[in-house]
């Protein structure tokens, strides 16, 4: 008598909820738009003056590109190469500007240098790039790598601002300190 009860009482089944709600964040905005300059110094400067160093403070914040000194000595070696290979290039055009020669060695030298540059602002967007997906900010890696080659200036002080890579009011050639790591 007891078991037909308690059967009676107990329902056959019991409803299980199959839907499992999701949480749509909402892409933080960045903290200062590409060309505004209210985060000005010491990133204005550096970005300016020390590309490769501004670059590798930012890469060195975010640890992509295998750090600081690794992206410091890339990029400078770039930057160099290619302002190299323009002046050669200049060098080229006058010499060759006297004889019969096509000019030929003069593009080759200036393609290269472009591409020196080019290859930095690639790098460039690609830290954008990842800044953006790491801080969730809105945009597209398109976006990230037309603003790094059309300004690539203003796209640096606009990443320094967003991750404080620069301490403020102080111009610091180094990566700047974080705090170690430590295990409980």
């Amino acid at each position: 008598m007891y078991r037909e009860q308690v059967d009676a009482e107990a329902p056959l089944a019991v409803p299980i909820p199959t839907a499992i709600p999701i949480i749509v964040l909402e892409p933080n905005a960045w903290r200062s738009s590409l060309f505004a300059c209210k985060h000005l110094y010491p990133n204005g400067p550096m970005a300016w003056y020390c590309p490769c160093v501004a670059l590798a403070q930012i890469a060195g914040r975010v640890g992509v590109c295998g750090g600081y000194h690794r992206v410091l000595c890339g990029v400078m070696g770039l930057i160099v190469s290619g302002l190299l290979l323009y002046a050669m290039s200049e060098t080229v055009l006058d010499s060759e500007a006297s004889s019969a020669m096509p000019v030929c060695s003069h593009q080759l030298l200036q393609t290269l240098a472009l591409l020196c540059f080019l290859t930095v602002a690639v790098v460039l967007g690609a830290v954008r790039t990842r800044v953006r997906g790491v801080y969730y900010l809105v945009g597209s890696e398109l976006e990230d790598h037309v603003a790094s080659i059309c300004c690539f200036w203003c796209t640096l002080v606009q990443l320094g601002a967003e991750i404080d890579a620069f301490t403020p009011e102080v111009c610091s050639f180094g990566a700047r300190d974080t705090l170690p790591s430590y295990s409980v």
